[in-house]
């Protein structure tokens, strides 16, 4: 598993031209004596935005990057391979599990070789060729159990039920 790359994101606001060396090192000075964070210093400085140090960082990781306005910002995971979609609307009670399935991908590989000549003759040229058929499926089937939680907190599940819960799950 490859390490998570590693930037100052001083040294990156620098480099994507948002703010001066000279404001970078008078708030990594401001930094050290306050205790405050730099992203802060900046901020209360006037020199640059919290939008703009979440779409810089944003851009250097590569990720997608939403701003959802009042509630805040929310950068995106990757996918480590193929996605695959649905998009479903159910009604369902509190507690009860809804099923998603349908999400299907086939691979079908079929294979054939042999020596060189020989496997195309009429008649023999199966003695001297190896064909192969194989077929894969794959689906997806998303499970989703919803709890609804009251303004008071009622219906949250404590941290020991839930752990007991997946304890149970396990395979012994």
């Amino acid at each position: 598993m490859s390490r998570p790359q590693r930037f100052r994101l001083g040294d990156l606001l620098v480099q994507d031209a948002l703010i001066s060396t000279e404001q970078l090192e008078q708030a990594l000075s401001e930094q050290r004596s306050s205790g405050r964070k730099l992203g802060q210093v900046l901020i209360d400085h006037g020199w640059i935005t919290e939008a703009q140090i979440a779409k810089a960082v944003a851009r250097q990781l590569r990720a997608p990057y939403i701003d959802l306005g009042e509630l805040g910002r929310y950068t995106l995971p990757r996918a480590a391979s193929a996605i695959n979609e649905t998009e479903s609307i159910v009604r369902v009670r509190d507690g009860q599990i809804v099923a998603i399935g349908g999400l299907m991908q086939q691979k079908s590989v079929n294979d054939r070789s042999g020596v060189p000549g020989l496997s195309g003759l009429p008649g023999v040229g199966g003695l001297f060729r190896y064909q192969a058929n194989s077929e894969e499926k794959h689906e997806l089937v998303i499970l989703i159990k919803p709890t609804v939680i009251s303004e008071d907190g009622q219906g949250w599940p404590s941290a020991d039920s839930a752990l007991a819960r997946f304890n149970e799950m396990q395979p012994n």
